[in-house]
């Protein structure tokens, strides 16, 4: 069972007046910023990783929980089903979900709040059910990792199918190799383009041995 802590009610005002501080504060970071944070990512992988992404996946975890168990009879065989439907058809209150996610300190128990209440007193009582907190959050986060890493995989064979295209035309042009940003010997851009081609090829070899430990 969760239990929501309540702060003292002489401290509610300055909490709600933190929040507005917090929230009037804006960019606080690189990443936060309209202006620099394409140069850390893009808007596709932002969108994996957002807010609502995250709270998605959430969702996703416990309606997988809810029809898993509803599949080796840990709870009623029909649960899994209504569990899931409700929770595709609900509405989230994110300004509930964020006030109360800021007293408890962790979103899950919010959202469970909001999910128990949209599938009736029946399935409700179900949801979460024999889970914990960080069973949620962990599957949420490793659901986002794979997406994550999928666009990563995308980019790196665009990258590798360009660098070999670029190896291969480029194979007798010369230029000015470089040492200390010295001009050094002659090689070629093609050359250049090769080793580049290298390096990329290795991370996506990397990112290859990563998916069988980072994903389960």
């Amino acid at each position: 069972m969760f239990l929501l802590r309540r702060a003292p009610l002489r401290l509610v005002p300055r909490l709600a007046t933190i929040r507005c501080q917090r929230r009037s504060l804006g960019s606080v970071s690189a990443i936060d910023s309209v202006i620099f944070r394409t140069l850390f990512g893009t808007e596709e992988i932002r969108k994996v990783f957002d807010d609502k992404a995250y709270i998605n996946r959430c969702v996703d975890a416990e309606t997988a929980l809810a029809r898993a168990q509803s599949k080796c009879n840990v709870i009623p065989p029909h649960i899994g089903d209504v569990v899931t439907s409700k929770a595709n058809e609900v509405e989230l209150d994110y300004d509930k979900l964020r006030t109360e996610t800021e007293i408890v300190g962790y979103p899950i128990f919010p959202l469970v709040r909001q999910l128990s209440a949209s599938c009736g007193d029946e399935a409700g009582r179900y949801v979460h059910w024999g889970a914990t907190t960080q069973d949620i959050m962990d599957l949420a986060s490793i659901l986002q990792m794979k997406q994550g890493l999928e666009i990563v995989e995308r980019t790196l064979r665009s990258v590798i199918k360009n660098l070999e295209h670029l190896s291969r035309k480029h194979r007798d042009t010369p230029m000015a190799g470089r040492t200390h940003l010295q001009h050094a010997l002659p090689i070629t851009f093609g050359h250049k383009c090769a080793i580049w081609l290298s390096s990329f090829q290795r991370h996506l070899e990397r990112l290859e041995q990563l998916k069988p430990r980072a994903l389960m």
